[in-house]
C-alpha cells in the first residue's frame, strides 16, 4: 500500500472520529435537557383534564375537584403572599446587616449591584408565557 492511501485512510479516521464524538456531545446536550424538561412538568400538580383522563373521573368528580380546587385557591394565594412578605422582611434584615459592615463607597455599590440584579428578575420574569399560575386577575375579573 502507498503513502497516500495510508494518508488517506489516517484522514478519514480521524475525521470519522471527530463526528462521532460532536454528534455524541450534540446528542448528549440534546438528551439533558429534554431530561430536564420532563423533570420540571413532573413536579406540577396534574390538571383537572389530566385527572379526568388517567383516573377516569366521572363528570360529578371533576365537578367536585374543581370546586375543592377554587375552595383551596384563595389559601394558597394568602400563603404565598404571606411567604413573599417574609421574604422581603428577610432581605431587608440581610441587607441592613451587610450595610452594617460596608463603607459608603460600598453600601453604594451593593445598591447598584441589587438594582442590577432585580431587573435582570423582572427581565426573565416579563419573558415568562402568561399562565393561570403567574397571571395577575385584572380588576373585578376572578380567576
Amino acid at each position: 500500500m502507498n503513502n497516500k492511501v495510508k494518508i488517506w485512510i489516517v484522514v478519514s479516521l480521524i475525521v470519522v472520529f471527530f463526528a462521532g464524538l460532536s454528534g455524541g456531545i450534540l446528542i448528549d446536550k440534546l438528551v439533558k435537557s429534554q431530561a430536564k424538561s420532563k423533570t420540571r412538568r413532573s413536579h406540577a400538580f396534574p390538571s383537572i383534564e389530566m385527572m379526568a383522563e388517567e383516573l377516569g373521573l366521572t363528570p360529578e368528580q371533576q365537578t367536585q375537584i374543581q370546586e375543592i380546587f377554587k375552595q383551596n385557591d384563595e389559601r394558597l394565594r394568602i400563603l404565598r403572599r404571606q411567604i413573599h412578605e417574609q421574604f422581603g422582611s428577610l432581605r431587608s434584615k440581610l441587607k441592613t446587616e451587610m450595610c452594617n459592615t460596608l463603607d459608603d463607597s460600598q453600601k453604594e455599590k451593593l445598591d447598584t449591584m441589587i438594582e442590577r440584579y432585580s431587573s435582570k428578575r423582572t427581565d426573565r420574569k416579563d419573558r415568562r408565557p402568561q399562565t393561570h399560575r403567574n397571571k395577575t386577575p385584572e380588576k373585578g375579573e376572578q380567576k
